[in-house]
């Protein structure tokens, strides 16, 4: 059981824009979908699984054996779409963010989860105060990736369950299509719960950045539901 103490922080040697942000969130979403035992086997494998022969028999027979998976693909493209633009949503209110936290959950329900994922992104900025850097952002990408290697090896197995993904954000300028879950309180305590920290390089005082706008208060600050959830299978 970790607490916010135990949390793993990953450092990136580069400020963390926005579109690489959502980048990160989506690719910890499927990866983690594989590694919590949510498919059967690697994201990829499946997307090319389902591209199969053209052999009308056999499309038949995988069509029966992969409705699931068939969803799962569609709902997950319509959700890393959701965030794309809820993130370009949120900066265009404002150009730097100190702070930007989400939640991944397992259970069936948001408020009975299963399990909790809490993704804490510092010093988040638009893109177009950056110049973006290709090459940093695909290490950057690793470098996420080998943590959550590194802290689910020792995880018990998860029952193919459903996964919903909550941001923390602005009431006066709320994301569209997404639901506000204002009463949301979970008891990390009695859930098994992943902290991990992604920290960008900080602005100094003196940077060119320093007067962009932050975000409000934390009174102002609810959760949000994304819609779109992808639920798990344990075979195809």
């Amino acid at each position: 059981m970790l607490t916010p103490e135990d949390a793993t922080n990953i450092y990136f040697p580069h400020f963390l824009s926005a579109s690489f942000t959502a980048r990160l969130i989506v690719t910890f979403i499927k990866h983690l979908l594989f590694m919590r035992g949510q498919i059967p086997c690697p994201f990829d494998q499946i997307e090319n699984l389902l591209l199969g022969t053209n052999d009308q028999r056999n499309r038949q027979h995988r069509n029966a054996k992969t409705k699931k998976a068939k969803e799962l693909i569609t709902n997950f493209q319509i959700l890393s779409e959701t965030v794309m633009t809820t993130f370009q949503h949120i900066f265009a209110y404002q150009n730097y963010l100190d702070s930007l936290n989400l939640i991944i959950l397992f259970g069936n329900t948001p408020m009975n989860p299963k399990e909790i994922y809490c993704l804490e992104f510092l010093n988040v900025c638009a893109d177009s105060m950056l110049d973006i850097d290709a090459q940093l952002e695909d290490s950057g990408e690793r470098r996420l990736l080998r943590s959550l290697l590194g802290n689910l090896n020792v995880q018990d197995p998860l029952h193919a369950t459903r996964l919903h993904l909550l941001i923390k954000t602005s009431r006066k300028n709320s994301p569209p299509e997404l639901i506000p879950k204002q009463l949301l309180k979970l008891k990390f305590a009695k859930i098994n719960t992943l902290f991990l920290v992604c920290e960008g390089n900080t602005f100094s005082q003196n940077d060119e950045h320093d007067d962009t706008k932050h975000e409000s208060s934390d009174d102002d600050l609810i959760w949000y539901h994304f819609k779109t959830t992808l639920n798990g299978f344990p075979a195809i």
